[in-house]
């Protein structure tokens, strides 16, 4: 998990973390306690806040990829294409948050109508 937040950029994959933590902690805290419509609500908004800074997190790391291609003389595929990978990792990770958040939410209106 270290290697994924180092390779993906702490600057955006820290921030990623702690949202994926706290969505965790809000759909337990429904599960556990009566659910409400401010934590389906807050559930939603991180979960909306990760999948936008996954793609923030990816433009930036290509911009800078593309700039330390500019002053290269001679680049392989094999490079630009492990570079593309890794600048793709923010937005795989901020988008697999987003999924679990609207599951989450998914699950706790389910359990709110007594159908889970």
């Amino acid at each position: 998990m270290i290697k994924i937040i180092d390779l993906g950029g702490p600057a955006f994959m820290i921030p990623l973390v702690i949202t994926l933590l706290v969505i965790l902690f809000l759909m337990i805290k429904g599960f556990i306690k009566e659910d409400s419509e401010n934590n389906r609500a807050l559930i939603g908004h991180l979960s909306l806040f990760a999948l936008i800074a996954g793609i923030l997190g990816t433009t930036v790391g290509l911009m800078d990829a593309f700039d330390a291609i500019a002053v290269a003389n001679g680049i392989s595929q094999q490079v630009l294409a492990l570079g593309l990978k890794i600048g793709l990792i923010p937005t795989a990770f901020g988008l697999s948050i987003f999924v679990l958040g609207r599951l989450g939410i998914i699950v706790l209106i389910l359990k709110k109508n007594k159908r889970l």
